[in-house]
């Protein structure tokens, strides 16, 4: 059994190829930042359809949240910007 793989097997990241199965009236969602101090939601950036991603916070206050289309950066302290790549 020398290099066998199998065939029901392969590499697949999850997003481009569900990225036109997901319905479009399967819901709505949203990225949250909640302040633990104040204990109160500080900003909420709504995101189209159901699929959300991940995020990464920078040091510099950046967030980056990851969706089915690409990445989209954000300011931190106030959740605008709406850079996406």
């Amino acid at each position: 059994m020398e290099k066998w793989e199998s065939p029901h097997w392969a590499f697949d990241a999850g997003v481009e190829p569900f990225k036109n199965d997901i319905a479009t009236d399967a819901g709505t969602s949203a990225l949250k930042d909640w302040d633990p101090v104040k204990q109160e939601l500080a900003w909420e950036r709504p995101n189209p359809g159901a699929w959300n991603s991940g995020t990464l916070t920078t040091a510099g206050n950046l967030v980056f949240q990851g969706q089915a289309d690409g990445l989209q950066g954000l300011q931190g302290r106030h959740g605008r910007g709406g850079v996406e790549f």
